[in-house]
Parts: C-alpha cells; structure tokens; sequence
C-alpha cells in the first residue's frame, strides 16, 4: 500500500469544509469520501467510491444494523405521528417545576430506555426535546 503522507489528511479536511459549507454531513462525507478515491486511485474515483461503499455496507452485520435503525426511524415516526411523544412533553412539563428536574429526567429516560445508542438518542431526544 502506498503511503501518501501529508496528502492523506486532505481527504477528511476536504469532507469536514464540505459538511460546513453545504451544511449537510452526508453529501461533505461523500465528497471526502471521492476525494480519498481520487488519491488512492490516481484516476476519477468515482467508480471506486460506489464500490467501496456497496463493499462496506454488504455485511450481514452492517445490513442487520441499517434495517434496524430504518424500522426504529418508521416507529418513532409513528411515535410522533401519533401524539406519543406529545403525551409524554404534556406528561413531564405538568410534573417537572425546573430544568433540573427536566435534565435529571432526561437522563434517566436514557437509561431506561438505552437498549441502543441509536434507539436511545431517536426515542428520548424525540420524546424530551420539547421538555428540556
């Protein structure tokens, strides 16, 4: 493999200036992305980006954990569609006086509900954005 030096920090620094200026992490990341493909490559790297990505995302792990976090999005969707998260901002704002208490409350949902990180922060940010 060779070694690129200094040239291999252009990719994350082309992705970071990316996200800022377009304010969008996903497009930034497949800039950067397509930059390290151009250098790895020495050609247009375009073809080797889609690979790359096809490559990493075809596990059975990484695909288990994208069906997942895309069924928790459809269930907290359902979740706010369906006024659950508005119950539960109505319930804590007419029980919590402070944002102590709404800070104290917070992070203990988290706890309660942490069966994964991606769970927890979709369901109790969605649920106590109002409240804190």
């Amino acid at each position: 493999m060779p070694s690129f030096g200094a040239l291999s920090v252009l990719p994350p620094v082309v992705a970071i200036v990316a996200a800022i200026a377009s304010r969008r992490a996903i497009p930034g990341l497949f800039v950067g992305i397509w930059t390290g493909a151009i250098l790895f490559t020495g050609s247009h790297g375009l073809g080797q980006t889609f690979e790359w990505i096809v490559i990493s995302i075809a596990t059975e792990f990484h695909v288990s954990l994208l069906v997942f976090i895309f069924l928790l999005g459809g269930g907290v969707g359902l979740l706010w569609v369906l006024g659950g998260s508005y119950a539960l901002t109505q319930w804590a704002s007419s029980r919590l006086k402070n944002r102590r208490q709404a800070g104290v409350a917070t992070w203990l949902l988290g706890i309660l509900v942490f069966f994964n990180d991606y769970a927890n922060t979709a369901i109790v940010g969605t649920a106590m954005q109002d409240v804190t």
